[in-house]
């Protein structure tokens, strides 16, 4: 998640892969509410997680704009050897170095009594449930070097024509009983158009006279988000319910630009440099951030730590917001510390 090259100068990608890892956290954090139906623990908690997690809707779609903005402009593309094996040393490291580790996690706690089969699994299928990511980022990099060498034209029928399949594949899967989920889909360029969204809007720079539109735009995908969430989750219509949450629904694709174009357009502005080392020092640990926090989340809930620390703790205006923030500190704490220990270094 920590994607960097050389010719990005700008203060702008960090504000973006730090907001973006909160929202990932807060999905999470307010899932605990969400998922155990609707009004569960008060219908004020309930519209606060969900709230937040409309909002964290955004998180991964961001952080796969944020990669193509940096991978894809780009003023002399590398051979595809060269990209993939640059790349590999560091997402490849990382994807091997979490899923053993939360294979242990797993064998440890009885959950599964088979190591070899549970390696063998990895082929197909993540360790622990976030880290789908890794799947989808390496089917992305491994048609990048196929996209260095398309002009922006191609990469504007690319992203139409994802927009279009994307909205046919999305609506079948949740309102018919089709499915195109299974083995190996994780891997599948199902996210290539915000990869390459993320490539054309990055030199994009937007217009005084568009910020207040593209900020209602934002305003209203995102109300359709959690509108939309919401009934559905009242009228016990599971289906659409978590339509209204796909990354590839409608609204969240609209909310997602919207707030890829306003974070680039405000990020670019100066910030207090108090506030400008806290972004890097959560931008800078996020990728450590994004594997270790699932983790946290479940020792702060069954109170590992001494104290029992979850979205439910002084109810969800409070717990939510608390849990978001001590996880993340934790979380950039650790990382912190791996970064500096040779080998470990790498995976964070």
């Amino acid at each position: 998640m920590n994607t960097q090259t050389v010719l990005v100068k700008e203060e702008w990608p960090d504000l973006i892969r730090a907001i973006a890892i909160l929202l990932v956290v807060g999905v999470h954090v307010s899932g605990a509410i969400l998922n155990q139906g609707f009004g569960s623990g008060g219908l004020f908690s309930y519209w606060i997680a969900a709230l937040v997690n409309s909002l964290g809707r955004m998180g991964v779609p961001l952080f796969f704009m944020l990669s193509g903005s940096l991978l894809l402009v780009s003023n002399k593309p590398l051979a595809p050897l060269d990209f993939i094996k640059r790349r590999a040393s560091r997402i490849g490291y990382a994807f091997l170095f979490w899923s053993l580790f939360y294979c242990i996690v797993i064998l440890i706690r009885g959950q599964n009594h088979n190591p070899l089969g549970l390696i063998l699994s990895l082929v197909y299928q993540p360790a622990y449930y976030h880290l789908w990511y890794f799947y989808s980022i390496i089917g992305l990099y491994l048609i990048t070097p196929i996209l260095l060498y398309a002009t922006r034209n191609v990469l504007w029928y690319v992203t139409i024509f994802w927009f279009i399949a994307s909205i046919l594949c999305c609506i079948p899967d949740r309102f018919l009983g089709f499915t195109i989920n299974g083995n190996f889909t994780h891997i599948l360029p199902v996210y290539i158009g915000f990869f390459t969204l993320g490539a054309l809007l990055r030199t994009w720079k937007l217009p005084p006279s568009y910020t207040t539109r593209t900020l209602w735009i934002g305003i209203f995908a995102f109300a359709t988000t959690l509108l939309g969430y919401t009934i559905a989750s009242a009228n016990h219509a599971k289906a659409v319910s978590d339509y209204f949450f796909d990354y590839l629904s409608i609204a969240v694709v609209a909310q997602t630009i919207s707030a890829f174009l306003l974070i680039k357009h405000f990020g670019s502005k100066p910030l207090h440099t108090s506030l400008k080392n806290g972004i890097r020092w959560v931008s800078t640990t996020s990728m450590g951030i994004f594997v270790l926090h699932p983790l946290i989340l479940e020792w702060f809930s069954s109170g590992w730590f001494g104290i029992t620390l979850n979205a439910f703790w002084g109810g969800a205006f409070i717990g939510i917001p608390l849990t978001m923030l001590v996880t993340v500190l934790v979380c950039s704490g650790i990382t912190t510390v791996l970064q500096r220990i040779p080998y470990l270094r790498a995976c964070v």
